[in-house]
């Protein structure tokens, strides 16, 4: 099975994006952290090239909200160089009225999972940090993501599986079951049977890279992940969804499925839900994006470009190093905002206490403007 080669970002060019009105940004292969106050553009970057790779805000499910307030169309254009060395220019526009255009090497790309494809992205933020103790659909993304990026199949059998979903549940909600249930609920127990297995093994391949980084963050060796399919071990899908077919008229939907599977993580047997404050909470959240970005390269030659929002709010010096460190030996792209220089210069410091080959870019932003920091006519001075 042969996959797209990954690709780091090497130029961003930003247009009429939030309170960015026209920038660039040209980050380094490694570590680059961007500071500046409140309300500067930090997230917002973030949040750029986050939609430059998937069409999407993280922010907001209604993207146009994120076009600057005096235009109607936001402009996003990057350069990326892949693992192999070749050079790709990805765009993307959203008009205000919905409408969205990506090209890349300028020709029209008919989804931007197309785009997304090439930059598996790993995002820390604080919306990230719930991971292990919100919902359970903010866990199957997780695994959903890893999955697209390294199996070529599984969009295909997802995407067939909520079609069946979707027509199993439209057929729930009439006041008479129609003959085509049998159909639909046989196409979802194939399609269904074939996401869950991928799912399942997934799982089991992250468990001891998640296990492996519980331990270093967290310095918990009982943390476990485990995937719950979403129906009975014991029973097949299409039996369940038979046999649910009353209860599931009265109610008006589908009970069980892959659509209500989990990845339980536990600690010391116990739901870490019921455990975490919320330091901890973001640590494990850590774990999971560095355990996923670690089985992407190690098993799929694929690097992660990490998007971290505030790294250092909620955790101590120490645990703020580790989470610094296990990111660094992963050798792949990372851009971290921070609220001001000093925050800047601890985690460039870190980095180069542990890595010392690593240089890591300084950028300051301010009123939608980004510069590299010192501003080069200082940096002779600043040394």
């Amino acid at each position: 099975m042969s996959f797209l080669p990954s690709a780091r970002i090497t130029r961003l060019r930003i247009q009429g994006f939030r309170c960015i009105r026209q920038t660039q940004f040209k980050p380094t292969a490694r570590v680059n952290v961007v500071f500046g106050p409140n309300a500067a553009g930090k997230t917002s970057l973030l949040e750029a090239i986050y939609m430059l790779a998937t069409g999407r805000s993280f922010r907001t499910h209604r993207a146009s909200e994120a076009i600057r307030y005096e235009t109607d169309q936001l402009d996003l254009a990057g350069d990326l160089e892949t693992t192999k060395g070749d050079s790709l220019h990805f765009r993307v526009s959203r008009h205000r009225s919905g409408r969205l255009r990506a090209t890349a090497n300028d020709e029209r790309v008919d989804a931007v999972s197309e785009l997304a494809a090439w930059l598996p992205l790993q995002l820390m933020s604080p919306q990230s940090a719930t991971l292990p103790v919100g919902n359970p659909e903010q866990r199957r993304g997780f695994v959903d993501a890893g999955l697209f990026y390294t199996n070529p199949h599984f969009r295909h059998d997802w995407n067939q599986y909520r079609h069946y979903l979707r027509q199993r549940n439209s057929a729930l909600k009439q006041p008479v079951l129609s003959d085509d249930l049998a159909v639909w609920e046989q196409g979802m127990a194939q399609a269904g049977c074939r996401v869950s297995r991928l799912r399942t093994q997934y799982a089991a391949d992250l468990e001891p890279l998640f296990r492996r980084y519980g331990h270093d963050l967290l310095r918990e060796q009982s943390a476990k992940v485990e995937f719950v399919q979403g129906w009975p071990k014991a029973d097949s899908l299409l039996d369940v969804l038979v046999a649910g077919r009353a209860q599931d008229h009265r109610l008006g939907y589908s009970r069980q499925g892959p659509h209500r599977a989990d990845l339980a993580l536990t600690i010391k047997g116990r739901p870490a839900r019921e455990l975490l404050s919320g330091g901890q909470a973001k640590l494990m959240a850590c774990a999971l994006q560095l355990a996923q970005a670690h089985l992407l390269w190690e098993r799929y030659q694929r690097q992660s470009i990490f998007l971290i929002d505030d790294l250092a709010a909620e955790l101590d010096e120490e645990h703020f190093e580790r989470v610094l460190g296990a990111l660094c030996a992963l050798e792949a792209q990372a851009i971290l905002t921070a609220l001001d220089s000093v925050v800047a210069r601890r985690i460039e410091a870190i980095v180069e206490k542990i890595h010392s080959n690593i240089s890591v870019g300084i950028f300051h932003i301010a009123e939608g403007q980004l510069s590299i920091w010192p501003a080069p006519e200082k940096r002779a001075g600043d040394a």
